[in-house]
């Protein structure tokens, strides 16, 4: 069924008169009457002065007033109607975006508060302080001492005056070799590498894998420090003390 400014529009147009002669005869805005035939009822200027241009409009083109202000009416109450259904609408659907924001809210919360402890977490551990075994140094090899062959010539415990120390390693190991105080090793040793250092007084090694390498000291076979994994540090050889370190069963 067409609206009622349709048809007003169809009758218009069927008797050949144009919007504009009707405003020039009635004096009515001309933006005021293609609102009537275009249903734009917020444009009009309230129902008052509403109901005077539809009797203008309809006096003009020769129609019946009551029964256009009838048609008026009736669509008008339509409209409040479904006014009223959208305007009940809108108000019944905060509660569904409230319930939505009190459970992004509560997530928010939760969030946060586990970044809270994982962050109280990092930092704990962050100012704990690493076991000495656990460290990793970088490799680094001393200029001043070269790789020789797994074979040392033997030399006479009695008349050696030096600590010479030949180490041949078998399995990945972290180590250090202090002599007379300075550092000679530093770092991982990989499988099949060969050093050798001497000292005048002291040797000190700090281990992180005693049964991953093989040694000799001054030509002699030393006996096994530890097992493979095992972790040692200040292992100090002396010329004193350096028969506790020799493989006893070669004596």
């Amino acid at each position: 069924m067409a609206t009622l400014g349709k048809e007003l529009k169809n009758e218009r147009e069927m008797r050949g008169v144009s919007l504009k002669e009707i405003a020039d005869t009635t004096k009515i805005n001309l933006r005021f009457l293609r609102a009537i035939e275009e249903d734009q009822v917020d444009i009009l200027p309230g129902k008052f002065f509403t109901k005077g241009i539809l009797r203008a409009y309809a006096e003009y083109l020769g129609m019946e007033e009551h029964d256009i202000l009838n048609r008026f009416y009736q669509e008008e109450q339509i409209r409040e109607q479904l006014l009223e259904e959208e305007s009940a609408a809108s108000n019944d659907q905060p509660a569904v975006p409230r319930k939505i924001k009190s459970i992004l809210t509560f997530s928010g919360i939760v969030v946060v508060l586990i970044s809270i402890l994982f962050a109280l977490y990092f930092i704990l551990h962050k100012n704990e302080a690493p076991m000495p075994e656990e460290k990793i140094f970088p490799t680094t090899i001393p200029q001043n001492h070269e790789l020789v062959p797994e074979a040392i010539e033997p030399v006479i415990l009695a008349k050696q005056q030096k600590l010479n120390l030949a180490i041949t390693f078998q399995k990945l190991t972290w180590i250090q070799i202090f002599t007379d105080g300075t550092i000679a090793l530093d770092g991982i040793q990989e499988p099949g590498f060969v050093f050798q250092t001497r000292a005048e007084k002291e040797l000190l090694i700090h281990c992180g894998n005693l049964g991953g390498f093989t040694y000799s000291l001054n030509g002699k076979k030393g006996r096994k420090l530890g097992k493979i994994g095992a972790v040692q540090r200040n292992i100090r050889i002396t010329l004193e003390n350096i028969n506790q370190f020799l493989d006893e069963d070669l004596d």
